[in-house]
């Protein structure tokens, strides 16, 4: 069977793209949603959240790429928020000092890369640029900042005068204001509008996050000032959990990633295009898989992310493509097999994760509560790390106590978390005394992996 080779590249995350396929997949595979035109609309603070697979993150790194031409956007990842590992200033609690240091490393880092603009900082600037690099780093932060410099803006930013009782405290309302005030004002110089902090959290940072979004957001009484924003791209659960919106106290706008299946399908077969060489529109699902596959796949879509959404049909697509043209033992277009196509989703796209302080399973985005002894019996087995456990096994007999229980366990287990029942994705076994192993599992966690809690 003559099967057509295809580009994998425009299935992969942006960070692991080229720069030209980058352009390549936001010319073709882009397609502006609901909570884009949300975002364009939305001046100040603003929440981006929705399901997993929802597209938050592409919608920020849209509005990102049209915003950055009038401000000046940094990058406020939680492992710079106050007690995590990259905080800049370890003994200063509260977001404040943490997002100072971050405009203070952005501005450092555009100067070095853009040493003409260091001309457009007007002295007042320069003042605060050389307190805030010097409380951060010491002076020979600020000389290494010059130093890099034109030589005639050299000797004019050595020249600053140093002002380091500048702002005493991090705390005080009157320092927060004028802090917040001068970080404006120093985007100003670099040629932009407003200074914006971006936090892009992805689905499996979970719960972890949500007392720290919501005190960010909490800050908002202080923090709001015309010249500085801060956009958070967050899952479903960061933003219950966290009470963010009860702490914003309604001066946030919240925008939410929402697609219908006709979107999905549209922006999947975007990516087809792309990775098949065809021009637009030149690819359809249906040249892929039957109308039945596509059926029952986008019921099991909206069933694991609890709504239709891009990053599911993407995954599908990528799927198809992959038991068509990538597989050692390709299929014929169009599929036919429903359970062929979608326990290879599962495996290649829904992961399961043993959650140790949830006691269940995340298959991808949905959390699966277990019964204690099916539980156990997953735990051993992710322990095993995909070597075959049978009755041979001690912990397995203290467990299971007789042989014909340990079947019992797997065949509970096994009803909870395989998503086919023709094809087991999850928990394999084999022939005679081969034992139970776990396959297409994630490292284990204490943390909920999903931003979209679907308890089975």
């Amino acid at each position: 069977m003559i099967t057509e080779s295809y580009h994998e590249w425009p299935f992969h995350p942006p960070e692991q793209r080229s720069l030209e396929e980058n352009e390549r997949w936001w010319t073709r595979a882009y397609l502006s949603g609901v909570a884009d035109d949300q975002l364009r609309g939305s001046p100040h603070w603003t929440l981006i959240t929705g399901e997993a697979g929802s597209g938050k993150s592409v919608a920020l790194r849209a509005w990102m790429r049209d915003e950055s031409r009038r401000s000046f956007i940094v990058p406020y990842p939680p492992n710079l928020w106050p007690g995590a590992p990259g905080a800049w200033f370890r003994d200063r609690p509260g977001h404040l000092p943490q997002m100072v240091a971050a405009v203070g490393r952005a501005a450092h880092a555009h100067l070095e890369s853009h040493p003409e603009d260091a001309a457009s900082v007007r002295p007042l600037q320069r003042e605060f640029l050389r307190w805030l690099l010097e409380k951060m780093g010491g002076a020979r932060m600020f000389r290494r900042l010059a130093d890099g410099l034109p030589e005639e803006l050299r000797e004019a930013y050595l020249a600053t005068p140093r002002e380091p009782e500048l702002f005493r405290t991090f705390d005080d309302p009157q320092d927060v204001h004028g802090l917040i005030d001068e970080l404006g004002r120093l985007a100003q110089g670099l040629g932009y509008q407003r200074v914006v902090f971006v936090v892009d959290l992805p689905g499996e940072s979970g719960a972890e996050h949500s007392a720290g979004v919501a005190e960010l957001f909490g800050w908002l009484d202080i923090a709001h000032h015309p010249r500085l924003a801060v956009v958070v791209a967050a899952p479903d659960i960061v933003v219950s959990e966290g009470q963010v919106i009860g702490r914003a106290r309604g001066r946030a706008s919240v925008v939410r990633a929402r697609w219908t299946e006709a979107e999905c399908r549209a922006i999947a077969e975007g990516h087809l295009c792309l990775a098949l060489d065809r021009s637009e529109g030149g690819v359809r699902l249906e040249e892929l898989a039957t109308a039945e596959v596509l059926d029952r796949a986008g019921r099991a879509i909206a069933a694991e992310y609890g709504r239709p959404t891009p990053g599911g049909w993407v995954a599908l697509a990528e799927t198809l493509l992959y038991l068509t043209a990538g597989s050692p033992t390709p299929l014929p277009r169009p599929v036919a097999s429903a359970d062929a196509a979608l326990a290879m989703w599962f495996a290649r796209h829904l992961k399961l994760r043993v959650d140790l302080r949830l006691r269940g399973v995340w298959r991808g985005p949905r959390l699966i509560r277990l019964d204690e002894q099916p539980f156990r019996f997953l735990c051993l087995l992710h322990q095993r790390r995909g070597a075959p456990v049978n009755w041979d096994d001690d912990e397995l007999r203290t467990l299971a106590l007789s042989k014909n229980n340990v079947h019992s366990l797997a065949a509970r287990a096994r009803k909870a978390i395989e998503p086919v029942k023709a094809a087991p994705v999850y928990l394999i076994s084999g022939r005679g005394e081969g034992g139970y192993w776990l396959e297409n599992c994630l490292e284990a966690s204490r943390t909920p992996k999903s931003d979209n809690t679907v308890t089975g």
